[in-house]
């Protein structure tokens, strides 16, 4: 991701290398300031007191203790100036980073297929858009912070080389011995950065399980069971933090004993083995005092960016799955062209399923639908019919391009259409599911999400076509709050209000998928007139498993298994004494008391023997 911000990438590493020599410079002048004060023999002097007195002299000053102390605090207001300019940059590189990777991933989500998009699990979604992105943007920020890190500890020993190879070489040889030990903490950070990944991706996912099914939890009395899986997740999430940050932990106290011990044999072998002047010891005491917590803050963000790796594997991934299952969009079929003003028949499409099969799974599973061939025709208002499960909304999904037909071929005005032409194909069809999306929000806003542009007179009338008066059953009319899911709406009001939100798109194509089976018999009696009323201007397709709602149908198609069984009029169905479709009519009429009338029986229901 780096490489695609190469500008504030680059002038990051040249910031923190540049303050890092700067920071070097100024420790190297403290042998030269303890020699002016007297801390030293000035005959003794060391190679960098030699060159800052050329340099003093090369323009005119003198090596005296006030000179070299302008240059000390000229040294450390750059290198002041340089800390906060990289800090900004660094910010804007993180931030820069963070939002890439979030704008990416949700592009990748919205852009998929829609048999891969409901494959997965949406708590896995949410918790990549959130928690692992979280996750990520930390790892970034530790990533600079390593880099800088690094710079500082790389300058430093740089200046102790200066002054003495030979004892810094030494030391370094020492702090080769903790190797072994640095990489087994590590082996445990990234374990449990692993750890953590796993558990709260199911902790995400319980957590949006238990709030939607909420009420079925209380209305079964389960909420303490839930309570006690809840707490149990959590506190496996405590165990694995606590075993990170003891890890965390334990490097500290490696480091701080280490460089305790470090620091001794660095004066005892400066002393006894290579006798190296007063002067350049304190310098050099003072360069490994500052590299010790240095390389304990390097060891720390190392471990820390370990555990954060997992999360940018698990986006990675994610990302990857998405982009795989990316619908191919861009162009146009002459099928596919935009809405037109005028609902005239000519506008509307004629639909033609040809030889269409299509499974949910991989090749040898049960197919959903097998070998359909039928035609839709244009301005007319077409019923799919059948028992639960025998294929009518995965029709309604080929229809609306969310899936591909594994066989065959689905046909607007004899153009067949492919993934290239979906957007400008999904623009033409308004769509009310049985389960409806609303936002937490206003009427006004929920309208909007269909044309942004409408005014109020369109959005009123768009009401009223859906039998939507409760708009203005608050004061506030459009500007009613629905509620988070449109709890403050009933359940017929909230289809009413997705009917009126796809009339406003005055669309070419409607599809009702349930759209009226939670209303009451007045309004769906009117919704029902509405729907009517389109016939000519628009193509209908409607989903129910009311009689009276498709009794006024151009054309019944009756599917079983799968497969279309019977097709025509409400009337000719009717006709055919050993017909599918008669059985339903049949088992309408006798249902016992007190059953949900005009509802289709099940295909169980329809094959019990009578006593």
């Amino acid at each position: 991701m780096l490489s695609e911000h190469p500008v504030p990438a680059a002038l990051s590493l040249v910031m923190t290398f540049t303050t890092g020599m700067l920071g070097g410079c100024g420790i190297l002048l403290l042998i030269p300031l303890l020699q002016v004060i007297g801390a030293g023999q000035r005959e003794s002097s060391h190679g960098v007191s030699r060159i800052l007195t050329s340099l003093c002299f090369s323009v005119g000053l003198e090596p005296r203790l006030g000179t070299i102390l302008l240059v000390f605090l000229i040294l450390v207001g750059l290198q002041a100036l340089l800390v906060r300019q990289s800090v900004l940059v660094n910010t804007q590189l993180q931030l820069g980073l963070g939002k890439q990777l979030q704008d990416r991933l949700f592009e990748s989500i919205a852009r998929c297929r829609w048999n891969f998009f409901t494959g997965v699990r949406q708590s896995d979604f949410v918790h990549a858009l959130t928690h692992d992105l979280n996750r990520v943007s930390f790892g970034a920020t530790t990533l600079l912070n390593l880099v800088s890190s690094g710079v500082l500890v790389a300058v430093h020993l740089t200046v102790s080389v200066l002054i003495s190879p030979w004892l810094t070489v030494t030391v370094l040889c020492a702090l080769g011995l903790l190797t072994p030990l640095l990489l087994l903490l590590n082996r445990l950070a990234r374990k449990s950065g692993k750890q953590l990944s796993g558990k709260s991706m199911e902790y995400y996912h319980h957590v949006q399980q238990q709030l939607a099914g909420m009420k079925e939890f209380k209305s079964l009395g389960a909420e303490q069971r839930q309570i006690d899986h809840f707490q149990s997740l959590t506190t496996d999430m405590q165990r694995t933090q606590t075993e990170f940050r003891a890890a965390n932990a334990d490097s500290a106290v490696v480091f701080t004993f280490g460089s305790a011990l470090l620091l001794s044999g660095i004066v005892l072998a400066a002393v006894d083995l290579f006798q190296t002047p007063v002067v350049e010891l304190l310098v050099l005491v003072a360069v490994f005092s500052r590299i010790a917590p240095q390389f304990r803050q390097l060891q720390s963000q190392w471990q820390q960016w370990l555990h954060t790796l997992p999360a940018f594997e698990s986006v990675s991934a994610m990302l990857e799955r998405c982009d795989a299952e990316r619908e191919q969009t861009g162009g146009k079929t002459p099928a596919a062209t935009s809405v037109c003003p005028s609902k005239a028949a000519a506008s509307c499409p004629n639909i033609e399923l040809r030889n269409v099969s299509f499974r949910y799974g991989p090749l040898g599973t049960k197919q959903a639908l097998k070998n359909l061939h039928v035609t839709i025709p244009a301005g007319r208002i077409t019923a799919l019919a059948g028992a639960s499960g025998a294929g009518k909304t995965t029709v309604a999904d080929l229809l609306l391009g969310l899936l591909v037909p594994n066989e065959g071929q689905i046909l607007a005005d004899g153009v067949p259409l492919s993934e290239s032409s979906l957007p400008t194909w999904r623009s033409r069809i308004g769509y009310v599911p049985q389960e409806t999306y609303l936002l937490n929000d206003t009427i006004r806003a929920n309208l909007l999400l269909a044309r942004p542009e409408a005014t109020d007179r369109q959005l009123n009338e768009a009401l009223q076509a859906a039998a939507g008066e409760f708009a203005f059953q608050s004061s506030r009319g459009l500007d009613s709050l629905v509620g988070d899911s449109g709890l403050q709406l009933s359940v017929g009001e909230r289809q009413r209000l997705a009917l009126a939100r796809a009339l406003l798109r005055q669309p070419d194509i409607l599809i009702l998928d349930e759209a009226t089976s939670s209303l009451d018999t007045a309004n769906q009696s009117r919704i029902q007139t509405a729907i009517e009323l389109l016939r000519g201007r628009m193509t209908v397709v409607v989903i129910a498993h009311r009689l009276s709602t498709i009794r006024h149908a151009d054309q019944i198609v009756v599917l079983d298994g799968g497969e279309i069984v019977e097709a025509g009029t409400f009337d000719s169905l009717t006709a055919q004494s050993d017909g599918i479709f008669r059985t339903f009519v049949d088992a309408d009429r006798f249902r016992v008391h007190g059953s949900p009338p005009h509802q289709f029986p099940t295909t169980e229901t329809l094959r019990t023997p009578a006593a």
